[in-house]
Parts: structure tokens; C-alpha cells; sequence
């Protein structure tokens, strides 16, 4: 803050799009607006070098205090108080965005699944079994999404969405804490509550160096905008209705199913470009059931939303748009995890059927984006856990296709007690965070158990053995997630009270 009895100068900075204030006294330089927006006071100097990649100086030649180092603009190579090169923070954005971080569909995950291409892998002296190496608050009471990203600056950041109560945070790590972003007073409501906690994500695309994130409210899909800066945002209502599912992107465009104002159901798509504006045009898709469509599955080549009532299937390459449903009597076990990828690339989904196994009923897999009449499915002997390219059996982690029994099975004596969820699966370093609970009965009866407090053990899992166990106990464990920011995988869960990290092993050029 310049003294009030210095009249200081304004300091505007073309190549950032910003304007600064200086001390001529002292030569000091404080951020005043970025992009056409204040700047927030809470930003620290270390934050707004590392946002803006300045030049950041600790030398008290430069006026700079014990508590904290001086910043200068980015045109800035050298002090110009003594004529020395100066330091740049010189940081790389981590972008993750729910659940399983933001994933390259040419890479060949499957998006819908529980897997990632950050690795899970902790780092050396890192062990779940020990206290975490990083531990947050949360920014209250809630159940949290987390993602994060640059949005448009040169560092990245931290976001917590709450969905249910329509609200955004920014974790502020020179203060140790959450802020609210706030939003222009006319802003469509972000609440939503149609699709459930474990439902609900959002998707992004970079556009014109800022990053949009598509938000599905019950007011619509929603764009927003954020600007990291100034702790705001601004939203705009793309498509009006109730979104019943949560968007995808595939080549440039966004897709989403939407309960229209006069109660109708209509799929949605429109082409990014530069910009977002309201462009939205509604697919060929008729009579889609007004539900809740639970999963949003993408390859790059379609993208399914799947539900109790069956199937929506895009393929823009194709301009097909089709509603499959479920065959009578099938019962698609979404608890068990979402689609599978197999070895060809094909997507299939676990169901339950009286008739698969020779009229006694019995689990299968079955393949997505294709009239049930015309295939056969694979039978399975036994509920899988499924991750999206691998599965649990039990509690041994099998890599082959889940309908293809393995040669030797888990023999652990806990094997008939203990059920293993995964959480997340790493492609990069073959690692998968699972969580392990006492339980006597099968799979799919574990998910009943909605009221207790089950005791819950976090593990990874991986080549080279498995890590210590994170214990706590939670309702409904299986609605843990995780994320990884800054070289740290963290865990969440509402009752765990906080968000615990631990370090993880990062590749070289990471």
C-alpha cells in the first residue's frame, strides 16, 4: 500500500494487460488492476509473481521487508534501483478438473472412468501410513468438487466447487485460507441439485487464452469466466431448462441433456470457436426419458450418458444421435463404476440380468452404443469393481478385461471380509488409490450401508507393493475422491473434516 502523502504513478504494462502503481520514493511497484479489474488486496507479492511470472526481489536495496519480497511488472529484466538482474518465479499450471483430472481423449482414457494420467505413485519418505505432508481446511461445511488450473495467468490455482450451494472458492496459500469468488449481481444461480454429489462435474476449453468452465445448474448450462485476480467471475446461461446431465466436450464442441421450460428433454451441442455466445442447437435425439443420466462416458469418437432407462449415444464424426434402451430386465450397476474400456477400445457396462446365465440371472457386460438385440453379452461370474481399463476382484486388482476370470484369485485370509473400492487408477505409473472396508456380505451389498460410520483404510497400490494405510471412519466411504495439485495427491471426504495430501513422485518435465 503507497503512502498517502506520495503522490504515486500509475505504471500501465501493455504485454500483461495490467496497470501498476510506483512509489517514486522508494521506486516500489504495487498491482492495481489486471485485465480491466481491480486487483484484490488479499493477493500476496509472491502470488502476484508467480500469476504474472514478474520479477520479485528480497534485497532490502529494493525496499523490501522482512515479511515479504518487493514485485515489479513483467517488462521489468532488471532492478531499476540497483541496476541487478532479477529473479522470476518461473512456475508451471497443474490442471485438474473433477473427477479424474483433465484428460486428453487421444491419450486413450476412457472419460467417465476413475482414471487419470497424473501419477499416484508417493514419493520417496511419502507414506500413507505416516501423517499427510500437506493438510487443508475446507472452506466449510459442504461436499466439495476440486479443480484447478492457470485461467489465463502464468501459475496455477486451486478451486472448490459447491454445487448445492452454487458457490465458488479460491484457496489463498499466502493466507493459509478460502475466499468466495464473487459474481456480478444480475449472474444465473449455480445451485444444483437434480444431479446427486456423485454425479455431478463440470468440463472447461481454453479459449482466447481464458478458461470457460461449463457448469450444469438448475437454471441451464452455464459458462463461466473466472478471474483469478480480482476474486470474481461472470457467468452466462447458455441453454435454459435443467441440465440432467453433466456436459462433454468432444472435438471443440460441448454436448448436454437439458429438461427445456416446457419440460421437454433435448440434447444440446455447439461448437466453441472463439467464443461462447448462444449458438446451441438441439440434436435429433426424441422421446430421451426425463431422468437422471448418472454417467457421461467420452472416447474420442462418441460420448454416452447412461441411466436407469438406458442409453444416449453422439457421434459427431458420424452425425448419428441415438436412444437405446435397456433391455427389459437389465440393471445397469452403476455403483460398481462406470463404463469399461476393453483391449479394443470398445466400451461396455456391468449390468445385472435375470437371463445371463442360463435363465438364473446373474452379472455381464454389456456394449454400449449398440441395440441390445444385436449382440450377446459377456458374462461375468461375480460383481467387479471397475476403474475403467482394470477392475477388483475381491480384493486383487486384475488388468485383463473383468469378464475374463483370473488364473489365480486373492487367497489373503481377509479376502471374504473385506471389500476394496477404487478410487482412482493412474496410466502413467500404474498405481490406484482403493479404499478397503470390513464387510461380510457380497460387492453390491456394501452400498446399503448408508447410516453407519465404517471404519475405512486408504491405500495405493502399485508395482513395486503396496503403501500404508490412511485410517478413518466415514459414512458412505465410496464417495471419496481424490485430486492432485502442486505435486500432492489429496483426499477428500466431507467427514474427514479436512483435505490430507501426501507427495507424490513427479516425472521430470512434470
Amino acid at each position: 500500500m503507497p503512502d498517502l502523502d506520495i503522490d504515486v504513478e500509475n505504471w500501465p504494462d501493455a504485454s500483461s494487460d495490467s496497470v501498476w502503481e510506483r512509489n517514486p520514493v522508494t521506486n516500489r511497484f504495487s498491482l492495481v488492476s489486471f485485465r480491466g479489474k481491480q486487483v484484490d488486496r488479499r493477493w500476496s507479492a509472491s502470488d502476484i509473481a508467480r500469476a504474472l511470472n514478474c520479477g520479485f526481489s528480497y534485497s532490502r536495496d529494493d525496499c523490501a521487508s522482512d515479511s515479504d519480497m518487493v514485485v515489479f511488472p513483467p517488462e521489468f529484466k532488471y532492478s531499476p534501483n540497483t541496476g541487478k538482474p532479477i529473479d522470476k518465479k518461473n512456475s508451471r499450471p497443474c490442471t485438474w478438473l473433477p473427477t479424474n483430472g483433465n484428460e486428453d481423449l487421444k491419450s486413450g482414457l476412457v472419460r467417465g472412468g476413475c482414471l487419470t494420467s497424473h501419477p499416484l505413485g508417493l514419493k520417496e519418505g511419502s507414506d500413507l501410513g505416516q501423517d499427510p505432508d500437506r493438510e487443508l481446511p475446507l472452506p466449510g461445511p459442504g461436499h466439495y468438487r476440486f479443480c484447478s488450473g492457470s485461467f489465463g495467468l502464468l501459475s496455477s490455482f486451486l478451486i472448490a466447487l459447491e454445487p448445492e450451494q452454487g458457490e465458488i472458492y479460491c484457496w489463498l496459500s499466502s493466507l493459509g485460507e478460502w475466499s468466495a469468488l464473487t459474481s456480478e449481481s444480475n449472474s444465473p444461480c449455480l445451485i444444483s441439485t437434480t444431479l446427486q454429489r456423485g454425479d455431478w462435474s463440470i468440463e472447461a476449453l481454453d479459449l482466447a487464452g481464458e478458461t470457460i468452465l461449463f457448469w450444469p445448474a438448475d437454471a441451464g448450462l452455464i459458462a463461466i469466466k473466472i478471474d483469478m485476480l480480482s476474486l470474481s467471475y461472470e457467468a452466462q446461461v447458455l441453454v435454459e431448462g435443467v441440465c440432467l446431465s453433466i456436459p462433454r466436450v468432444l472435438r471443440d464442441k460441448i454436448y448436454v441433456l437439458i429438461e427445456k421450460p416446457d419440460r421437454a428433454v433435448g440434447a444440446f451441442s455447439a461448437g466453441a470457436g472463439q467464443s461462447i455466445g448462444n449458438d446451441f442447437c438441439e440434436l435429433a435425439v426424441s422421446d430421451i426419458p426425463n431422468t437422471r443420466w448418472v454417467i457421461a462416458a467420452a472416447t474420442p469418437r462418441e460420448i454416452i450418458w447412461l441411466s436407469d432407462m438406458g442409453q444416449v449415444v453422439v457421434r459427431p464424426s458420424a452425425q448419428q444421435y441415438m436412444l437405446i434402451p435397456w433391455e427389459a430386465g437389465t440393471e445397469p450397476q452403476f455403483q460398481l463404476g462406470g463404463p469399461h474400456c476393453s483391449s479394443d477400445g470398445r466400451l461396455y457396462m456391468q449390468v445385472l440380468h435375470p437371463t445371463l446365465h442360463d435363465g438364473e440371472g446373474g452379472f455381464g457386460y454389456v456394449q454400449l452404443g449398440h441395440a441390445n438385440s444385436n449382440q450377446r453379452p459377456h458374462l461375468s461370474f461375480g460383481a467387479r469393481m471397475l476403474t475403467g481399463q482394470s477392475s477388483i476382484k475381491v480384493e486383487k486388482w486384475l488388468k485383463e478385461d473383468p469378464w475374463i476370470e483370473p488364473t489365480v484369485v486373492a487367497t489373503m485370509a481377509h479376502e471374504n471380509d473385506e471389500a476394496v473400492v477404487p478410487i482412482l487408477e493412474s496410466k502413467s505409473d500404474m498405481s490406484l488409490l482403493v479404499l478397503r472396508v470390513d464387510h461380510l456380505q457380497g460387492i453390491t451389498a456394501l452400498f446399503e450401508r448408508t447410516e453407519e460410520f465404517i471404519p475405512t483404510r486408504f491405500q495405493i497400490m502399485g508395482q513395486h507393493g503396496n503403501s500404508g494405510c490412511y485410517l478413518k471412519r466415514l459414512r458412505e466411504p465410496w464417495n471419496a475422491s481424490a485430486f492432485v495439485f502442486e505435486g500432492v495427491l489429496f483426499i477428500y471426504h466431507p467427514d474427514i473434516g479436512s483435505l490430507p495430501g501426501w507427495l507424490i513422485k513427479v516425472n521430470a518435465g512434470d
